[in-house]
């Protein structure tokens, strides 16, 4: 058994792109992930990444601004952590102007949401890999951020 793992970013109506990313891994080495991740948080004194946080050195991350040397520090022992516990990553754009443009000719947003697409995109990504590896389709399971 296999636990896909998956996150948005953006908005439909806010920014130009909508992205789903997600990572792949077993229950145990989801395990493991889990602590590893919350120690490097811990270690670097945040609760959290939201990068949009990250990004623009806010909130938790407010007193980082022009501290790079401890800015890469961090994602690079994030990297580390996912590099060593996750097996696969996928992810998906959609590009909101070219969305809005289809959805006006074949009203794409009745039935696939820009998040939907996305999420689809990269569900689908996962299959050739998943056969590779030896996983039938049916040991993945799905888990999406709550919200998107």
């Amino acid at each position: 058994m296999v636990t896909a793992y998956f996150d948005a970013s953006g908005s439909p109506d806010k920014t130009a792109v909508v992205s789903v990313g997600g990572l792949i891994s077993t229950s145990e080495k989801w395990v493991s992930f889990a602590d590893e991740w919350e120690d490097c948080l811990k270690a670097f004194g945040v609760s959290s990444l939201h990068m949009r946080h990250y990004a623009h050195s806010t909130r938790e991350f407010a007193s980082w601004w022009n501290d790079e040397p401890r800015r890469r520090r961090f994602l690079s022992s994030l990297m580390s952590v996912i590099e060593r516990y996750i097996e696969h990553t996928v992810a998906a754009t959609v590009l909101m102007k070219d969305y809005k443009q289809i959805d006006q000719n074949y009203h794409l947003g009745e039935f696939m949401k820009p998040y939907t697409l996305a999420a689809s995109t990269c569900v689908f990504s996962i299959l050739p890999w998943a056969k590779e590896v030896g996983y039938a389709a049916n040991d993945i399971t799905y888990i999406f951020e709550k919200g998107d």
